[in-house]
């Protein structure tokens, strides 16, 4: 009789163990594919804002080469004005110009690499001057305004595209606007530490400066 209780009891232990076993890998699976799925966001997550930054300051580069050229032929036009041609060719010039500033701004916020709380660090960092961000602003001879700092800087934050996952490090692109020439002096990524809300984050750094000019 004390041998079948003791024979059950064993059994029982052995289940037991069993259980707390087989228990104990599927945690220990669970967190493993929980850590990476996060860190596959995390990686996925670093790509695509390093990208954004490449594209943004690509079009942006090429957005202010190309103001700069349309620029310096208002001017020559500005000149000459007095010769009708010429004078139909300045406001030409000047039409032509906002148009392109127009389509400069599509783009900017059009779907690409960026999501668009980083898109508006770039919308609100532009080299020239503007009403509201659509008509350009313009000197007595008609080329677009150059913004008064001649340094500035573009700030984006990774977004994770999950709640719970918060962002991790933001960008910081540190620009030289001079004699209409833009040029990228340096790119830093800086850590967040117990920040979230990443959605506000990328576009916080561009209503400061916003603000300070007006």
């Amino acid at each position: 009789m004390k041998t079948g209780v003791y024979q059950m009891n064993q059994k029982g232990s052995t289940t037991l163990l069993t259980m707390m076993l087989c228990g104990s890998l599927t945690l220990l699976c669970s967190y493993s594919l929980l850590y990476a799925r996060h860190q596959y966001l995390s990686n996925k997550s670093r790509a695509q804002t390093y990208l954004c930054m490449k594209d943004q300051l690509t079009k942006l580069y090429s957005y202010s080469e190309t103001m700069r050229k349309i620029n310096t032929a208002i001017k020559v036009a500005f000149k000459l004005s007095a010769i009708p041609k010429m004078k139909v060719l300045h406001q030409s010039l000047k039409a032509g110009q906002q148009i392109y500033h127009f389509s400069y701004m599509h783009k900017v916020m059009a779907k690409g690499p960026c999501h668009f709380t980083q898109r508006a660090s770039f919308l609100y960092n532009l080299p020239y001057k503007s009403h509201l961000k659509t008509v350009l602003a313009r000197n007595l001879d008609g080329s677009a305004k150059s913004r008064s700092e001649k340094k500035w800087k573009i700030v984006i934050s990774n977004f994770t595209g999950q709640e719970k996952i918060k962002p991790s490090f933001f960008l910081e692109a540190s620009l030289v606007f001079s004699k209409q020439h833009l040029k990228l002096s340096s790119t830093q990524e800086h850590a967040i530490a117990g920040r979230s809300l990443s959605q506000v984050f990328s576009s916080l750094a561009s209503w400061q400066q916003l603000l300070r000019r007006q």
